[in-house]
């Protein structure tokens, strides 16, 4: 099973500023909802049955005009992680489910960010 998916926007990296925990987690919620409604709306679209994965392998990628480091790349994904949990795409997000994650970058035009999600079976 493969499933992929892109949505439109980034998530803040929180490394990039000092922000209160309270913004972070209204953050985070909203790209758990994103997340949750893109697995949704990619279901319907091929209409396969996907079952919850005890392994995978799940790469994001972040299309952005700037380069970010590693450590933003993983921060910002905390949330798309959370949200295939919740989207029942992988029963977890601990190491033992979903091993280490490729988090990589594309260059992108200004103001046309993306994320794109892509979960395989392992």
């Amino acid at each position: 099973m493969t499933l992929e998916f892109e949505i439109e926007g980034l998530p803040k990296m929180t490394n990039t500023s000092r922000v209160h925990w309270t913004k972070i987690r209204k953050e985070r919620r909203l790209w758990k909802d994103k997340v949750e409604n893109a697995v949704r709306l990619e279901r319907e679209r091929t209409a396969i049955e996907f079952k919850t994965l005890s392994k995978a392998k799940v790469t994001i990628v972040r299309f952005s005009s700037v380069a970010p480091d590693y450590d933003g790349l993983v921060s910002a994904g905390k949330a798309i992680l959370d949200g295939l949990v919740e989207a029942k795409v992988i029963i977890d997000d601990n190491v033992s489910v979903i091993g280490r994650p490729d988090y990589l970058w594309q260059k992108a035009k200004p103001k046309e960010g993306k994320i794109r999600v892509k979960v395989e079976a392992a």
